[in-house]
């Protein structure tokens, strides 16, 4: 899990702020919203309805915030990841492949 200076508060969650240019991606396993505010900064939101258990939440949102951590690192746009449950059953090679295809397609539109 990334530091605290490195992830998303809930200020940075309201409407104006998300009114800022951004992009969404998605994936079969994640949906990915990249906010182009020069903060580099990173959020991972578990839905109750997508795993009831807190443990489960819990256990994704690590998987998640390592996987966004390893590639965005040195990034200067905020992320916002939204897990699938197939987050849990998939190996975490598969899940940087996915993101980096991410960091390729965010690259290209520069």
């Amino acid at each position: 899990m990334p530091p605290k200076s490195k992830r998303l508060e809930v200020k940075d969650f309201n409407t104006e702020n998300l009114k800022q240019k951004s992009s969404l991606y998605k994936t079969p396993y994640f949906d990915v919203k990249i906010i182009f505010n020069n903060k580099g900064k990173f959020a991972c939101v578990v839905k109750k309805n997508i795993l009831n258990s807190a443990v489960l939440r819990n256990k994704v949102r690590r998987i998640v915030y390592s996987v966004l951590v390893s590639v965005f690192k040195e990034e200067s746009y905020s992320v916002i990841a939204y897990p699938r449950k197939q987050v849990l059953n998939t190996p975490y090679k598969t899940l940087i492949e996915e993101t980096l295809t991410i960091k390729k397609e965010i690259e290209n539109r520069k």
